[in-house]
């Protein structure tokens, strides 16, 4: 949002959240297994961060993953959006709350979905995820990011 404005990164994140949940969507109506259903929602993924038309360099892949679970596990998604919300509008930093969303997406769509399969997805979609972002995540963490989320309130006030 920060290269494009509010408005247009919100219809960007709109759509990409569309993109992952069209595609489970359209596995789900042609009454395909759900090997398949979560085989499409990760080349959603993996054609999100690496599209042929933009030299293989494409988005983080965030926005895809919150549509394709929408539709696989909605409470255990939006119990997670909603836990991501209180760091990220706490201390506006992203890619922090991004890190904590994805550890907690596989242990709440164990706790509200009951279903293992969905818990091995999300864990899988989450090693894939840790890798393709990994230098992100050390420059995320290199910073100390998740140290400011909790600490950088404090020493705001004491300034």
């Amino acid at each position: 949002m920060r290269e494009i404005g509010t408005q247009e990164g919100v219809l960007v994140g709109l759509f990409d959240i569309a993109k992952g949940a069209g595609a489970i969507l359209i596995a789900q109506a042609l009454n395909v297994s759900e090997l398949w259903i979560f085989g499409t929602g990760f080349v959603a993924l993996v054609g999100h961060n690496f599209p042929v038309f933009a030299g293989f360099r494409g988005g983080r892949g965030s926005a895809t993953i919150i549509g394709i679970f929408l539709v696989l596990a909605p409470m255990a998604t939006l119990v997670t959006l909603a836990v991501v919300a209180i760091p990220f509008f706490a201390s506006r930093k992203f890619g922090g709350a991004v890190i904590i969303g994805f550890a907690l997406l596989p242990l709440f769509a164990w706790l509200l979905e009951d279903s293992l399969s969905l818990v091995r997805y999300a864990l899988a979609i989450d090693v894939f995820m840790l890798i393709r972002n990994l230098p992100d995540i050390r420059r995320v963490l290199a910073k100390g990011i998740i140290r400011d989320m909790i600490y950088d309130r404090q020493r705001k006030k004491t300034k």
